[in-house]
């Protein structure tokens, strides 16, 4: 035997009751079988919607690209009219509040009354890592 199908239909507009075209309205039936059927039918430009369903009880939802959607539980037992008005979605603003110390930076005065004794400069090493005596004139000629 096969079922009988049920006319719903309706028209979907936002807050200022401008039809909503696009939007996608979605019968799940909740029988036995939990989640089992599905029908949906997307609205035409003047936001109207027509869906032939099985008798039974359904979760209706409705949802638009920019909309909050909305979800409620329907008993279709004869042909309905089932209007939906969606709320606009709010714009999310979000301040991010970034900061960071840098670490101090301790300026030092130079020592002055420091000097390098010969045996303090003889241990320095310079480009060619040989070392050499302050002085010994034989060592600067040969580089």
């Amino acid at each position: 035997m096969a079922e009988t199908m049920i006319s719903v239909k309706g028209t979907v507009v936002d807050e200022d009751r401008t039809p909503i075209s696009g939007a996608k309205v979605t019968f799940v039936a909740k029988n036995a079988c939990n989640d089992c059927t599905g029908t949906f039918s997307i609205t035409d430009p003047g936001g109207a919607y027509t869906a032939l369903i099985p008798e039974g009880p359904y979760d209706f939802t409705v949802s638009a690209i920019g909309y909050e959607e909305r979800t409620v539980r329907l008993d279709i037992h004869e042909p309905k009219i089932v209007d939906v008005t969606l709320n606009a979605l709010r714009p999310v603003h979000t301040v991010v509040d970034v900061s960071a110390e840098m670490p101090g930076i301790q300026a030092k005065e130079p020592e002055l009354d420091k000097f390098l004794d010969s045996d303090s400069l003889q241990a320095i090493p310079y480009a060619n890592s040989e070392t050499f005596r302050v002085g010994d004139a034989r060592k600067w000629k040969s580089m």
